[in-house]
């Protein structure tokens, strides 16, 4: 598949070199479907390859009618409210799936203060996972938030509790005219038998305002367990309302597990 979308991507970043700006009419849904593959091997023990997919709809109290900047931003530029509903599976080819639905909203008032929510369930053949958060935050400026939130996760009697920070700013090039994000998330993790720390750092780069880039980090250890993620990826306006893109990531585990994951999405704003 990857091989597949090589002559795609390149004629996408060809052609946005080209692109300057974009107008969008306001929008109020946004759909995306998303489908991949995943392999995860163990040191010393094989490969094991899983279908992944998923699909996502949110829907913007408020149209969404912001005309400047990357068209991906406008929600966070329009300082839009939210309500987003998504499933995803995941299918590997031996054994059985695991499933996660989730609802999210994310509310910000007239004085641009934030409160968001998160319902979330992880539903496989070895136990069924509970996950609730709340956060609150506040817009400091037109391009920069900050959000301070709560999550504890049930899964059949194991308790997971994280408190997190996350910071998130916009600013543009004056020269070149590029837009770029950075999102700094840090967090204490809470268990019944440890505790630890995850730290997040993500990276937005936007030469037009219908081409985005990003690569992240993610760094989490819990008393003798690590992981580390990283994470590429593009994603292209073909039209005011319609995109696609590719990710790749790597998650590597401390205790020799690695996993490669590739995913295209493609979706749509009405």
């Amino acid at each position: 598949m990857i091989r597949a979308w090589t002559k795609a991507t390149v004629f996408i970043l060809f052609y946005a070199g080209f692109t300057t700006s974009v107008w969008a009419a306001p929008f109020q849904f946004e759909v995306s479907g998303t489908f991949g593959q995943s392999q995860l091997s163990v040191d010393g023990g094989g490969n094991f390859d899983a279908d992944v997919m998923g699909v996502e709809v949110s829907y913007y109290l408020l149209p969404v009618d912001y005309d400047a900047g990357p068209l991906r931003e406008r929600p966070f530029l329009d300082k839009s409210a939210f309500i987003t509903g998504s499933f995803a599976q995941t299918d590997p080819d031996a054994g059985d799936s695991t499933d996660v639905m989730s609802l999210e909203a994310h509310f910000v008032t007239a004085t641009n203060f934030i409160f968001e929510a998160e319902y979330s369930t992880i539903d496989d053949d070895f136990s069924d996972e509970t996950i609730v958060g709340f956060g609150a935050g506040k817009y400091l400026d037109d391009v920069t938030t900050a959000v301070l939130s709560y999550t504890t996760s049930d899964n059949d009697g194991f308790d997971i509790n994280i408190i997190s920070g996350n910071y998130r700013k916009l600013s543009k090039n004056a020269t070149s005219g590029a837009t770029t994000a950075i999102e700094l998330e840090l967090g204490y993790i809470d268990t019944d038998d440890e505790s630890g720390l995850s730290i997040g750092l993500a990276g937005f780069y936007y030469p037009s305002n219908e081409l985005g880039l990003i690569a992240a980090l993610e760094r989490t250890d819990i008393d003798d367990f690590d992981s580390t993620t990283l994470l590429f990826g593009f994603e292209f306006f073909l039209a005011e309302n319609l995109f696609g893109g590719l990710t790749y990531s790597r998650a590597d585990f401390s205790n020799d597990i690695e996993v490669d994951t590739f995913l295209l999405n493609a979706g749509a704003r009405f």
